[in-house]
């Protein structure tokens, strides 16, 4: 299973950051990595994988604005807990 998730992040990061006239092909590293019982299958099998991942990746995104009001949030509760901690004392 690591290994999936490690091909899939290095596939991924490789597509991201490739200059434009770099283009990488599911193929080509199925056949380099031989992923898979045949090439199509390597192939396949990459894609679904790619797949998978970009859409758990969208569904972790969160929002600027919603990072920033919980940020808020927890900032707010932290200084509540060092007042209360410091009228203790």
């Amino acid at each position: 299973m690591i290994d999936n998730v490690a091909i899939t992040c290095l596939l991924l990061a490789a597509k991201f950051s490739c200059e434009s006239c770099d283009v990488v092909v599911n193929v080509d590293v199925a056949r380099a990595m031989k992923v898979g019982a045949t090439l199509a299958d390597g192939k396949n099998k990459l894609g679904s994988m790619e797949v998978k991942m970009l859409t758990l990746l969208d569904k972790m995104f969160v929002s600027e604005k919603y990072f920033n009001m919980e940020q808020k949030k927890l900032n707010n509760e932290m200084k509540k807990v060092i007042n209360d901690q410091n009228y203790i004392r």
